[in-house]
């Protein structure tokens, strides 16, 4: 009923389907004889591809529905894995402002989740990076994934590099020296292929705590602002 419902051309009847489902305590739908199951965030986007395809804009009141879906039924990565390329497209039709948002971790997670699938990456809109940029550098952060700082290096996206590299050097889990190294020698790629990166690093460090990977940060920047720097530096 629910695929059928999403799949209207009525953005009101969507809503009031949204509507009638997250008053549902349980949030269950049968998917076959007494199979409920807990539709997720992620399946919720699979059910709303059609209305995602016509490519035209929400209307407000659905726009504000989903909003309101999202913050009161997401579960989790687990939830989420395997649906991220759907949830990045849905994500591509919201107009998403970091001071609407009611509860931001829960949208900083979902973000994370998102990235960290190269389908859900791919897929993800640039201000949604730009909006977890923002929710950063409030945001606690207790883990990170150097793979994806990897990916960006390689794929030289240099905007959304500088995005992750903020949540990498942002999270608290312990380092060892060889993995610092190389974070700090991506970091410093980052730097020497987008110089405006250096004064953003530089003006939320300068003022830190003293600390190990705060001295990291900006030997990194001091490095990166000398002239003819070698992309792979021996010593950081």
């Amino acid at each position: 009923m629910f695929e059928v419902l999403f799949s209207s051309d009525d953005d009101e009847v969507i809503a009031d389907a949204l509507y009638a489902w997250v008053m549902d305590p349980y949030r269950t739908r049968v998917v076959g004889p007494h199979q409920p199951r807990r539709t997720t965030i992620g399946l919720c986007a699979r059910d709303l591809a059609g209305r995602v395809e016509r490519g035209a804009p929400f209307s407000p009141r659905l726009q504000r529905t989903i909003v309101h879906v999202i913050e009161c039924v997401w579960f989790g990565d687990s939830e989420v894995a395997g649906l991220e390329l759907e949830t990045a497209r849905l994500l591509n039709h919201l107009d998403l402002r970091v001071g609407g948002m009611k509860y931001k971790n829960i949208w900083y997670q979902l973000i994370i989740d998102v990235i960290r699938s190269p389908t859900g990456r791919e897929g993800l809109p640039t201000y949604c990076w730009h909006i977890l940029g923002t929710l950063s550098l409030t945001m606690p952060v207790f883990s990170y994934d150097i793979g994806v700082m990897r990916s960006l290096v390689d794929a030289e996206d240099w905007e959304k590099l500088e995005v992750w590299t903020l949540v990498v050097w942002h999270s608290t889990p312990p380092w060892s020296e060889e993995r610092l190294e190389d974070i700090g020698q991506m970091t410093l790629k980052l730097f020497q292929r987008l110089p405006s990166a250096i004064s953003t690093f530089e003006s939320l460090y300068k003022g830190g705590t003293k600390s190990t990977k705060r001295d990291k940060i900006l030997r990194i920047c001091n490095r990166a602002r000398v002239n003819g720097l070698p992309l792979v530096s021996p010593s950081l």
